[in-house]
């Protein structure tokens, strides 16, 4: 007698009978909508995992593989009520391939495994009409802690120290710039010395993720770490500079920069709130409000220094 027998007491046969009474029963159009999206979600993640298994040494990379296998068998599970094959979604697969190639394949399986809790409220939802659906729900809590094992903190503290340096170079940027613009008043003297600062923080970020690699356990990609916090420390600085660059007063141009900061640290955050696993709106407003507060005081303290030497430019 097997397992599922001897929990339901019932014979074989009237097992099977009922689950194919299930099967007939079509679900309705909303409840198949939610299974399709339950079939494309274990498809993608199988294929991630699978992208990852590769990139893992040892037993992470075993137990990953082992995971991608069973959310295969979970789409698979899923034909018999949409009557159609589970197909990965393309550009997700593609988008978190690059971002374990950016940012390590331990930040991504962090983000993932957030996921895998998430999804099991979403999955439970159709458990009445679809019975097979609670037996993916069990799975994705059992890939949960499985994928917990799998990370590498010290490589996902590795990706913390990336973030933290350029959210520094931000904020160094940003302080400069107030700074420079209640020293000269003037909008393209500021810019000069704002890219004078800028300089400095883009190859601050750069160290700071290749000395952050170098110090995490695990697989190391120093190289990678420094010209990903490179080109990103660029780009931000890029952003936050080029208000000036367009007409109206100092004020105005750091008004738009900090606008232009908001945006920056928006995706900052949700990098820092994986790394911290903490919630992603709480990370963005201490963010910016720590940025915002950096600013003025660098006002304050360059208008007191001003004052005090008597200098009048």
């Amino acid at each position: 007698m097997d397992e599922n027998t001897q929990s339901t007491g019932r014979q074989p046969q009237e097992y099977y009978d009922e689950h194919a009474e299930v099967l007939a029963r079509r679900p309705s159009k909303d409840t198949l909508a939610i299974v399709r999206e339950m079939q494309k979600r274990e498809a993608t993640a199988s294929s991630v995992y699978k992208f990852l298994a590769r990139r893992v040494n040892g037993r992470g990379g075993e137990m990953l593989m082992r995971v991608a296998s069973e959310k295969a068998v979970n789409a698979e599970r899923l034909e018999q009520y949409t009557e159609k094959k589970g197909k990965a979604s393309f550009l997700s697969v593609c988008g978190w391939r690059l971002l374990s190639l950016v940012f390590g394949s331990s930040f991504v399986i962090s983000r993932l495994e957030a996921g895998e809790a998430e999804a099991r409220t979403y999955f439970s939802t159709t458990a009445r009409d679809i019975p097979d659906a609670l037996v993916v729900s069990e799975s994705g809590e059992r890939h949960r802690i499985q994928l917990r094992e799998v990370i590498n903190q010290e490589g996902l503290r590795g990706i913390g120290s990336i973030v933290t340096g350029l959210y520094s170079a931000v904020l160094l940027i940003v302080g400069s710039l107030a700074g420079f613009i209640t020293v000269f008043n003037d909008k393209r003297a500021a810019a000069v010395a704002g890219f004078c600062a800028a300089a400095a923080a883009v190859f601050a970020a750069a160290a700071t993720g290749w000395s952050s690699q170098k110090a995490a356990t695990g697989r190391q990609h120093p190289g990678a770490a420094a010209f990903t916090a490179l080109i990103t420390a660029i780009a931000a600085s890029v952003l936050i500079l080029s208000p000036f660059f367009f007409a109206g007063g100092a004020w105005t141009a750091l008004a738009f920069s900090i606008l232009a900061v908001a945006v920056v640290l928006a995706l900052l955050a949700f990098f820092a709130a994986v790394v911290r696993q903490e919630a992603y709106f709480v990370v963005f407003i201490e963010m910016l409000f720590m940025t915002i507060g950096a600013a003025l005081l660098s006002l304050c303290v360059v208008w007191f220094a001003k004052t005090w030497f008597g200098l009048h430019v």
